[in-house]
């Protein structure tokens, strides 16, 4: 969009970010409906920032762990998980600075 060809953008991560807008790739068959939840949020001047977010959906890791241990708990469960300690640095050390490079991040 022209109105915003020299912004920088904040950046909102979703994990589990199937949920995130489709209900048909939902594990509960019902999504966040997040496109939908930030355009009201906007309209009603609810959102503190200047341009619009750009979005990293984070699908959840397919599977079990163990049997009757989802993959997908143990990636956001306790933060000294095995799981949840790869997870965190894969966002942190691969995600976030491949989406600093590709985008017009801005700072804070």
């Amino acid at each position: 969009m022209e109105e915003y060809r020299k912004e920088r953008f904040p950046v909102l991560y979703c994990h589990d970010g199937q949920n995130a807008m489709e209900d048909t790739s939902s594990w509960t068959g019902s999504s966040w409906r997040l496109i939908g939840a930030l355009t009201r949020l906007h309209e009603r001047d609810l959102l503190s920032i200047p341009t619009p977010p750009i979005v990293v959906c984070i699908p959840c890791a397919d599977g079990n762990l163990l049997p009757g241990v989802s993959r997908r708990h143990s990636e956001y469960g306790d933060i000294a998980h095995p799981v949840s300690m790869a997870h965190g640095d894969f966002v942190a050390t691969k995600l976030h600075p491949y989406v600093l490079q590709k985008f017009r991040v801005g700072s804070g």
